[in-house]
């Protein structure tokens, strides 16, 4: 059994659909995440500290995603899933409201 349960966003959803023919490629990268989340990726630091932050590749072409760890729960709620390219400036965008949500629970 998977130490960690993988939660996706509503938004995250999204950001796999949009890569149609690697999407079950992306799925299968971020199911890795469910044994040891925190072995695999890396702690981000400044506005995102309570962020970790996951790089794969697929077909040479190179993917992150973020996400938030529940250690109580054991929880790996993926926010974002996307390219390099503008990755920070949506994640901070995102972060705002997801830690929102986190902090009324």
């Amino acid at each position: 059994m998977a130490a960690y349960q993988i939660m996706v966003t509503t938004r995250a959803k999204k950001d796999i659909k949009k890569f149609k023919h690697l999407k079950d490629n992306i799925k299968n990268e971020l199911l890795k995440l469910e044994d040891n989340p925190k072995e695999k990726a890396k702690s981000l630091k400044g506005n995102f500290s309570s962020l970790h932050s996951y790089s794969f590749s697929i077909n040479a072409n190179n993917y992150r995603t973020a996400f938030y760890l529940d250690e109580e729960k054991k929880d790996c709620l993926l926010i974002l899933v996307g390219t390099r390219q503008n990755f920070y400036k949506e994640l901070n965008l995102r972060w705002q409201s997801v830690k929102n949500e986190i902090m009324d629970e």
